[in-house]
């Protein structure tokens, strides 16, 4: 699975695990406004886009990505500032 993509329709979704299948990309995650937590572990994310309209998020794993600096943190960069929010890289 190279992109993540249009799952708007699961509006309702609070917990996302899409560890471990080499994703490249993550776009048009806006519909998913109940996600408290995604698990991203394990792919091939080098950039983070798509995150700003992720308000109920709380907890998001990142760790063994391609992401090597914090400004490709872009849009969730809401995490590091926002307690009790957790951010795992």
């Amino acid at each position: 699975m190279a992109v993540v993509e249009n799952l708007n329709h699961l509006s309702l979704l609070r917990v996302l695990n899409l560890a471990g299948n080499q994703i490249r990309e993550v776009r048009n995650l806006a519909g998913l406004s109940s996600l408290n937590e995604l698990n991203l572990r394990r792919n091939e994310l080098t950039q983070l886009d798509g995150f700003k309209d992720l308000r109920q998020l709380k907890r998001l794993f990142l760790s063994s990505n391609q992401i090597k600096h914090l400004d490709a943190m872009g849009e969730v960069s809401f995490l590091l500032v926002q307690p009790p929010s957790s951010l795992w890289m």
